[in-house]
């Protein structure tokens, strides 16, 4: 990339490097106790798969269909990484973690600089971003200590690599349908924050055309062959979770809604209790660097563009998982069916968060970059006055 040097470069590699280790080695000696329920529940997934005959007379793991479909790629993954540790699981998920702390790291450092091509502010809130917070629907977004190595940190640590892979050459068809096609392919590793990053990609790629007209790169062909491309990544778990799973319904809808109650909280399936859970303090920390960069780049059309696609971004990554909670309640009505989807799909609110990070890195060049424009007119005034 243009404007990164050997020694800026070294220095990013070797910082996440530093951080992958420090937390590897602090972990040898770990427990199962450190690790979150998530993974806990995951664990003996791939120990089926490894062993068959375990727990039988279990009522979902005694047959592996039940469980084929739970987060397949990331099951598969720790059973790979689980041959190099004599299958000690705990120690595959730590060195499960050295790998994204160092794909984190490095690839949100790498698509923060293409996007503000500024070295320091790209690696300072390639550094911020990794910080752990809770967002609604009990969620968390960010990169930690071994519990936080669940199949969405993955998830996210993958998901710049497809839009690193997008260009603005005109003729990069290839580029799509390849940046496309990760997108699909990653969202397998969780498909519930993977729909919230096609998502982004999809809102994104579809808004730059409107806010920047003159960017001729992508077309309404382009369009179609990028969501065929994601269609296509998406493909192995679409088919192992469709194939597995029915909305028939042949049980007492009213003892299914009472145990779904039992461990699925009321809020998940009521749109605007969900939404009140974003009025915290906390959610100051994205949304006041939309404001900060919209109100300060008014003058400058090119940045105010850009302010603005970040926050009609943020607008659409809250509202559509919303919605879908009143349409499948209403297909659900018609159909006499009993889709339980949007109370996951309203988690993916939690890549709403995104923008807002750009909108920091975007906001802090800018305001530098005045900064260093008035000190030069400072330094050139006293120049003239002391001549």
């Amino acid at each position: 990339m243009m404007g990164l040097g050997r020694f800026k470069l070294h220095l990013v590699i070797v910082f996440n490097i530093v951080i992958a280790l420090a937390y590897y080695l602090d972990n040898l000696n770990a427990s199962y106790s450190e690790l979150s329920s998530d993974i806990q529940n995951i664990i003996p997934v791939a120990q089926k798969f490894d062993n068959p005959k375990l727990f039988k007379s279990d009522l979902f793991l005694d047959n592996i269909e039940n469980v084929k479909y739970y987060t397949p790629f990331y099951v598969q993954s720790l059973r790979f990484i689980a041959g190099f540790t004599n299958h000690d699981y705990v120690q595959a998920i730590n060195v499960l973690g050295l790998i994204c702390h160092l794909l984190f790291g490095i690839l949100w450092f790498f698509l923060f600089f293409k996007f503000v091509n500024n070295f320091w502010i790209a690696f300072l809130v390639s550094i911020v971003i990794r910080g752990v917070i809770w967002l609604p629907g009990l969620e968390i977004w960010g990169i930690s200590d071994l519990w936080t190595i669940m199949p969405r940190t993955v998830y996210i640590s993958l998901l710049p690599l497809p839009f690193l892979l997008l260009s603005s050459s005109s003729s990069s068809y290839l580029r799509i349908v390849m940046s496309g096609f990760v997108m699909g392919f990653i969202f397998n590793f969780h498909p519930i924050t993977g729909l919230g990053g096609i998502l982004l990609f999809i809102t994104f790629i579809v808004l730059i055309p409107v806010y920047f007209p003159k960017e001729k790169w992508f077309t309404w062909p382009k369009f179609i062959i990028v969501i065929l491309s994601v269609l296509l990544g998406m493909l192995p778990f679409v088919l192992t979770y469709f194939g597995k799973t029915s909305s028939e319904v042949t049980y007492s809808i009213d003892d299914f809604n009472a145990a779904f109650t039992t461990r699925i909280p009321s809020y998940f399936n009521e749109p605007l209790q969900f939404l009140k859970q974003w009025i915290h303090f906390k959610t100051l920390f994205f949304i006041l660097p939309l404001v900060w960069f919209l109100i300060s780049s008014i003058k400058n059309r090119v940045e105010f563009q850009k302010a603005k696609l970040l926050i009609l971004m943020t607008l659409v990554l809250v509202l559509i998982p919303t919605i879908s909670v009143p349409v499948e309640q209403l297909v659900n009505r018609l159909l006499g069916l009993n889709l339980r989807l949007s109370f996951q799909l309203i988690r993916v609110q939690k890549v709403a968060v995104v923008p807002g990070f750009f909108a920091l890195a975007l906001f802090l060049k800018s305001f530098f970059e005045t900064k260093k424009l008035e000190l030069r007119f400072c330094h050139i005034l006293l120049e003239s006055i002391w001549c």
